[in-house]
């Protein structure tokens, strides 16, 4: 059964490399520009998570890393390049130098679009931030920041932003800091229709900061952890799939998933080995592809570029770029994603 009638790809940069602790530890630092001076106010956080501390008058920040989570620690602040880190060590004492960002971004990114700001700022919304509901309760506080190049001949949209962008999403209860790396979506032909959308693609590190709990938020937060790529995976990771109503499917029929990804647990995370399929005239680093029906509704089709990766305790995996979806699973977009350190609540 062909079940996919449109691509539309979402990456999102999230955590990639495995960092494993016994337990929780402290990360420790200061942060500093290229005379030395301590920067008060710099973000330093956990990308994806709720997990972070802003620098005091010092530049020095502080605060814990919960064990067995796949780590980059990312360091923000306005007007100098983002610092990341893969796999901080806790017992270290870092000290960041942050250095001035020169790139020419505001000159790049003035054109003479073929449609308006007010036009394309509606595209922008619905493919980073979801559907009309959700965008009436998710707000871009800094929407000046996003700049816009439109490609005629390519028929391609591009935004940028030199300074995070600052969401208050009153939907799910979160402010989050989205650091737009890529934002990318192709057309079928020269217009702004969603409709008309062959692919998008946007990428960027996230901090989120937890609004006061509320019954209604609990409940929205659970939805939107609901066919999920964090469900999905700390399913797989537990072999809870059909538990949570997923089923696999190859070639249309219905199938084991570990028949074709083989979970092995070790030291707190899981190493997913991918079955070699047929590659025929897919491209030369294809491994295999998956369908997934959801709760006998929602399709999506999970595609493979690596034969290993892995999953954190928290269903983050590693190798983004390589383990992609299409179909359901990439219907949510920022207004419904959630903290990689989520946990559902129990009614």
């Amino acid at each position: 059964m062909n079940i996919f009638n449109k691509t539309v790809i979402q990456s999102i940069f999230l955590l990639l490399f495995v960092a494993v602790y016994s337990k929780a530890q402290t990360i420790n630092g200061k942060v500093f520009n290229e005379k030395s001076e301590a920067l008060m106010g710099a973000s330093v956080y956990i990308d994806g998570t709720t997990i972070g501390a802003i620098s005091d008058q010092y530049g020095v920040f502080s605060f814990d890393i919960p064990a067995d989570i796949n780590a980059i620690l990312v360091c923000s602040f306005v007007g100098y390049e983002t610092f990341y880190l893969e796999n901080p060590t806790p017992a270290q004492d870092y000290q960041i130098q942050l250095r001035p960002d020169l790139s020419i971004l505001n000159e790049v990114i003035v054109f003479n679009n073929p449609f308006s700001r007010k036009e394309i700022m509606k595209t922008f919304k619905t493919v980073f931030i979801g559907e009309r509901k959700i965008q009436r309760k998710c707000i871009i506080q800094n929407e000046d920041a996003i700049r816009f190049r439109y490609d005629r001949k390519l028929m391609t949209l591009e935004a940028f932003s030199q300074e995070p962008l600052l969401l208050k999403n009153d939907h799910l209860g979160y402010t989050v800091s989205y650091d737009l790396n890529t934002f990318k979506v192709v057309f079928n032909s020269f217009t702004l229709s969603t409709d008309a959308i062959y692919s998008s693609v946007f990428a960027g590190t996230t901090r989120f900061k937890s609004s006061p709990i509320q019954k209604a938020f609990l409940e929205k937060r659970n939805k939107a952890y609901q066919n999920s790529t964090l469900e999905f995976f700390r399913a797989l990771a537990d072999n809870r799939l059909n538990e949570k109503g997923y089923q696999i499917y190859f070639d249309s029929y219905p199938v084991r998933a570990s028949n074709y990804l083989h979970v092995l647990a070790q030291d707190g995370h899981s190493i997913v080995t991918v079955k070699k399929q047929n590659r025929a005239m897919k491209p030369k680093n294809y491994v295999g592809e998956l369908s997934i029906l959801y709760k006998k509704n929602k399709q999506s089709k999970i595609s493979f570029y690596t034969d290993s990766f892995i999953i954190d305790r928290y269903g983050v995996y590693s190798d983004f770029y390589k383990v992609l979806f299409t179909g359901a699973l990439t219907e949510k977009k920022v207004g419904m994603m959630l903290p990689a350190d989520y946990i559902p609540s129990v009614n």
